[in-house]
């Protein structure tokens, strides 16, 4: 599952070696600092740096504690406007496109 946050997005997939695990990536550590902050850095793995894979950074963190984690983020949104709370101009512009990706795949479908 894709997960994009106003700090970055995440990759989050099951671990193939414990099915009560999730493995979380990203391609920028700090994204995943608030996700350690957010679960409690004793709930989970220590960030991991994979330099020859896709998504430099992962942790390892129980299926329970992330899906409380990613629970409480969606309770306490408090923006109008996803792309506008890109944490960078960066990010925002990264996101618009993504949206308009997206936009164009199912405007096609409509007509």
């Amino acid at each position: 599952m894709w997960i994009m946050l106003p700090e970055g997005a995440l990759s989050v997939v099951q671990s193939s070696e414990n099915d009560t695990m999730m493995l979380v990536r990203a391609r920028q550590s700090s994204v995943l600092r608030k996700v350690r902050e957010g679960c409690g850095k004793n709930r989970c793995s220590g960030i991991i740096n994979t330099p020859d894979h896709d998504y430099q950074y992962r942790l390892f963190v129980k299926k329970d504690v992330f899906a409380a984690w990613l629970a409480h983020r969606a309770r306490t949104v408090d923006y109008t406007n996803f792309k506008d709370a890109a944490v960078s101009s960066d990010l925002h512009n990264l996101y618009l496109k993504v949206w308009t990706i997206i936009y164009r795949h199912y405007e096609k479908r409509r007509r």
